[in-house]
């Protein structure tokens, strides 16, 4: 099971329940515990298949990436790690579809008949149009069961739902087990509320990375204006734009929920200087606290080692002994600099 929230700060995850055969009752309720107010229920029903005794196949997990790994992680599959597409929504501009699946019951292999399995995929519209079919691919059986991943390439496909055939076919036994499942393809831009309250929050995200420029026109777009901006903004500075997240838009926005959390600031935790360090230059490879400096006030350093900007640190200085710590010093060009601080700060 994943999970997922909207907009851009979000969180998955993934359950396991040894459940037998039936019909099941469920509910998750999610707390955001900075507001216990905001929270979400969600419930439903869950059936667990009794798989018999013929070629079976189970239902396919739709992914937003399946990759080889080696790490003991909750999403890891025999060797391959699965990140879960809990919503089933792929955006329409690059999207690709990634699956997981299983196979049960094969013919045992032997040197009697064709030790292959056959599958078959297709997709096919609400109107039930086949937009995507590919041909039989085959491969040897590695046992009587094995797991299966497969990645389809729906770019261009507009905003619905669609639907996804899985056909498999044991050519020893010429059985057929076959699943269908549903999906949706989305607009990106369709994701981007933009109430009143939202248009400061938005431009707080995007003000460490963009130009002068970018801003001065963003602060002249209109309400409807915004969204389209926000998309182009995000994708220009994709970092792998072949897969279908944005890595560095999500990396971002990880780093401002962790600065919102553990950053004090007269305005909140993004717009103070530790959290505009931390959204910017990331988690520092070393920190100095000098917090209970009993000599003056309350400090701490910042190193970076292996940062892409190269080797740099940043002084802070908790002045008003409120918790609210200043940057006053960097070793960055652009950042500000004092390099007697300890002299004139503390």
């Amino acid at each position: 099971m994943g999970i997922s929230s909207a907009g851009f700060n979000f969180v998955i995850d993934q359950l396991i329940f040894d459940l037998k055969p039936g019909t099941y009752q469920f509910e998750f309720k999610i707390i955001d515990e900075l507001d216990d107010q905001k929270n979400s229920v969600v419930s439903g029903e869950l059936q667990v298949p009794a798989y018999p005794d013929k070629l079976s196949l189970s239902s396919p997990m739709f992914a937003s990436r399946i990759s080889s790994s080696q790490s003991q992680t909750q999403f890891l599959k025999g060797n391959k790690s699965v990140i879960p597409n809990a919503s089933r929504k792929y955006q329409s501009e690059r999207a690709l579809l990634y699956l997981y699946f299983e196979i049960y019951n094969l013919l045992p292999p032997d040197n009697q008949h064709k030790n292959e399995v056959e599958l078959r995929y297709a997709i096919a519209n609400s109107e039930g149009d086949t937009l995507l079919f590919v041909p039989a691919q085959t491969f040897a059986k590695p046992g009587t069961s094995c797991i299966k991943t497969k990645t389809l390439n729906i770019y261009g496909f507009t905003p619905g739902e669609y639907r996804l055939s899985l056909q498999a076919t044991d050519l020893a036994s010429g059985q057929i087990a076959s699943c269908t499942e549903n999906f949706w393809v989305y607009d990106p831009k369709d994701i981007l509320p933009v109430a009143k309250e939202d248009i400061q929050r938005y431009r707080d995200q995007i003000k460490y990375f963009a130009t002068t420029k970018e801003l001065d026109v963003y602060d002249m777009l209109g309400p409807n204006e915004i969204q389209p901006f926000l998309v182009n903004f995000w994708h220009s500075r994709d970092t792998s734009p072949e897969t279908p997240e944005n890595e560095f838009m999500l990396d971002v926005f990880a780093r401002i929920d962790y600065a919102e959390k553990h950053f004090k600031g007269t305005s909140g935790g993004l717009n103070s200087d530790m959290g505009r360090v931390f959204v910017i230059y990331g988690q520092p490879d070393e920190i100095e606290d000098n917090s209970m400096n009993m000599e003056g006030k309350p400090y701490v350093i910042w190193h970076y080692y292996t940062s892409s900007r190269g080797k740099n640190h940043f002084v802070f200085i908790d002045k008003n002994i409120d918790g609210i710590y200043t940057l006053v010093h960097s070793s960055v060009v652009t950042e500000i600099k004092n390099e007697f601080w300890r002299e004139r700060e503390l």
